[in-house]
């Protein structure tokens, strides 16, 4: 994956920048990068999501969604992962506030500092606040799901939550031409996978402060805490603040087409943007790109705005090797094996317990067909030399 984020006039690392639509019915396509504080391993996180309609009849409603995260490290700046979810959702307007869901799909993580993927297919049901044009002072949703034919993954099912609430709406303001409203309110996910056993989870919760832009848009400006207990789909654990901004746009078709000659200045006043994919025999290819005019202000009588612009490629082959033969952990508990890290210690970085690695170590020791611990070593330490310390 190679994004890319070149920001005009506004240069304050650490915000998050988030564009989507603000009529939940249209295409929505949303861009993020944030950096995180106090946390030792990561220094920003990069996000993508876009959702496409395809048949709307009241009430119901098909679309196609796909949501990408890939978390940085501070060592070399190095991306540790791709995580990608690929979903047809199915909604059904039920009553005025409850819609059921039903979603089915894919969802793949691949590791970029180093070899190895992991993925499943999906399925799932949940109840959730009707899609409205406009925004409602509660969005909520809750599903849970099974995966089929997982790979590289002991994983069997998963739950989401997922809740915004304007708690607080004051008084309309102006700034230029544009007509602004702010509010107050909390956002909380909680994005879960089991892993044997254990419930292993995503948590994102936090104070909201919101600005609805006369123009059809908004800004939301937040600090939530991540929090990832193991979730097996974003690998180890962390936490950290994420302190954002996020720039959320009309796609309106006249407000689109006519932005240039007719929007109003002040805040927000167009974002836009473009989703590619392709495929072939070997290897798949997508494409997400991002562009917002975020801010109008004047300087010395000349009109000035800031544009923010994002671009993030995949690039996704099958796995291969030995990376295809052992399941994430298991390739995990290799990898730490072939740097000569005792048992124990492999034991306290993946958060399990001994007997946990003892057991992944004859799991491997079996599938690549080896009679002793230090054959596994030789070979563990030998594979991350021929792919450059994987």
């Amino acid at each position: 994956m190679s994004p890319r984020w070149p920001i005009s006039i506004i240069g304050f690392f650490g915000f998050v920048f988030i564009a989507l639509g603000e009529d939940q019915t249209q295409p929505i396509i949303r861009s993020m990068i944030g950096g995180m504080f106090f946390d030792s391993d990561h220094s920003y996180v990069a996000e993508s999501e876009v959702k496409l309609p395809l048949l709307r009849r009241e009430p119901f409603s098909l679309s196609y969604r796909y949501h990408e995260i890939t978390p940085v490290l501070k060592r070399e700046s190095q991306t540790q992962l791709l995580f990608s979810r690929y979903n047809l959702e199915a909604d059904l307007t039920l009553s005025d506030p409850v819609r059921l869901i039903a979603i089915g799909g894919y969802r793949t993580t691949s590791l970029e500092d180093r070899p190895g993927s992991f993925n499943a297919y999906e399925f799932g049901l949940g109840v959730g606040s009707p899609l409205r044009r406009e925004l409602p002072a509660l969005e909520w949703s809750a599903l849970v799901g099974g995966y089929v034919s997982p790979e590289r993954l002991n994983s069997d099912w998963w739950a989401d939550l997922h809740a915004n609430w304007r708690i607080f709406q004051f008084e309309e303001r102006r700034f230029l031409d544009t007509a602004f409203k702010p509010s107050l309110g909390l956002a909380l996910d909680i994005e879960s996978s089991n892993e044997g056993g254990h419930f292993r989870a995503m948590y994102k919760f936090g104070p909201v402060l919101e600005l609805m832009s006369g123009n059809g848009n908004r800004a939301r400006f937040h600090a939530r805490y991540y929090v990832n207990d193991g979730n097996p789909f974003f690998e180890n654990r962390y936490s950290g603040l994420l302190v954002g901004v996020e720039v959320n746009a009309s796609l309106d078709e006249d407000t689109l087409f006519d932005a240039r000659s007719q929007r109003q200045t002040g805040w927000l006043p167009l974002v836009w943007g473009q989703y590619d994919v392709g495929a072939g025999n070997d290897r798949a290819l997508q494409r997400t790109e991002l562009n917002a005019e975020i801010h109008d202000f004047s300087v010395a009588d000349h009109p000035i705005t800031a544009i923010l612009w994002y671009e993030s490629r995949q690039e996704q082959r099958p796995a291969s090797g030995i990376v295809a033969q052992l399941t994430n952990r298991e390739l995990q508990v290799f990898r730490l094996a072939g740097l000569a890290q005792p048992t124990r210690v492999i034991a306290e970085k993946l958060g399990v317990s001994v007997k946990t690695i003892e057991t992944h170590r004859e799991n491997i020791k079996n599938k690549l067909d080896l009679d002793s611990h230090a054959e596994l070593v030789a070979r563990a330490a030998q594979w991350l030399r021929e792919n450059d310390g994987a």
